[in-house]
């Protein structure tokens, strides 16, 4: 089963998708051009696949199974609802730099602990839980790899991650 949007279509409204079983790929991503729209799959760690822009509301709402997912570069919008009531959801990461998190994007997600976002994210109303700790990433280039430090609010660094520097 597929879909085909015309180039002139500019937006497609709210749960267009939902209960579109059979457009979901193997994995059980309902994407159509760059946008996410469902989520049908039953995986645990969860990595959106490259391509995607834009995350649609309640594009995961509900999936009680997530409990980490890995948002690409490429993501530069999280909808309305996208992990609502996502119970299991405990973090969240990205390697955007700049995204917007719609409203109540991460509402009612009671395990998460952890988002690492980037400094300019513009994010909604009640998207992310008041408990949750947010870092922000501060990069720094060492002997021809990147080194990633990230650090809580008060500039105490509790993490440090190693990336391939894509240049060498």
């Amino acid at each position: 089963t597929s879909v085909s949007i015309p180039d002139g279509v500019s937006s497609i409204g709210n749960y267009s998708f939902f209960f579109f079983f059979g457009l979901a790929d193997a994995e059980g991503f309902v994407i159509i051009k760059d946008i996410l729209f469902d989520y049908y799959g039953t995986d645990e760690m969860v990595v959106i696949p490259e391509g995607v822009r834009r995350i649609g509301n309640s594009a995961f709402g509900g999936s009680g199974m997530l409990r980490e997912v890995c948002i690409p570069s490429c993501v530069t919008e999280i909808g309305n609802e996208a992990f609502r009531d996502c119970s299991n959801l405990q973090e969240v990461k990205t390697r955007s730099s700049q995204m917007q998190i719609g409203d109540y994007a991460f509402y009612n997600c009671p395990s998460l602990m952890r988002m690492c976002i980037p400094w300019e994210a513009t994010i909604g109303l009640n998207a992310v839980p008041a408990s949750v700790l947010i870092v922000r990433p501060v990069s720094v280039v060492v002997k021809g790899s990147e080194r990633q430090y990230i650090y809580d609010g008060s500039g105490k660094r509790f993490s440090v991650e190693l990336i391939p520097n894509r240049s060498q």
